[in-house]
């Protein structure tokens, strides 16, 4: 359904709050546990945000996006940094942040064109789900990165 601006303005601000507050405590728990498992378990909340949108209809549901946009957001960008931040002792630091700040400006310049062509082709409906088919795409590369997933293989 049609949100009105101030609920859509509501929408926008419990995503970015709860992101925001969840990226302190999840920053801590990037410290003490595997990166690439929260990067994962993040990603999957924000493919399953993804994939509901097209049933949602009305405030209650639109802030519960928010809420699990935030929340995935807010598990898996600690811990990206933190990997960034290791990567950047080896690379240093400058070029580091370099190619993550890069490849996430691609991201901003990419996704709006890919998802726009799939809106005008076949609904907007597609934007979501495409979106969802790639966050679910990546979130195996993550998983297999893991200590978990090398130790339980053998490999280190």
């Amino acid at each position: 359904g049609n949100l009105s601006v101030g609920e859509t303005g509501l929408v926008i601000s419990v995503s970015v709050l709860s992101s925001a507050f969840l990226q302190k405590i999840c920053g801590s728990l990037a410290d003490r546990f595997d990166k690439y498992l929260l990067i994962a378990g993040g990603s999957m909340i924000l493919a399953i945000a993804l994939i509901l949108v097209p049933g949602f209809h009305g405030l209650w549901a639109y802030l519960l996006f928010a809420l699990l946009m935030g929340i995935g957001g807010g598990i898996s960008v600690p811990a990206m940094y933190a990997l960034v931040t290791i990567t950047g002792r080896e690379v240093g630091q400058g070029a580091a942040m370099g190619t993550i700040n890069m490849f996430m400006s691609i991201g901003m310049i990419l996704s709006p064109l890919v998802c726009g062509v799939c809106m005008d082709q076949m609904g907007i409906s597609s934007a979501f789900s495409i979106s969802a088919i790639i966050v679910l795409l990546a979130t195996p590369v993550f998983i297999s990165k893991s200590s978990l997933f090398l130790h339980s293989s053998g490999n280190t």
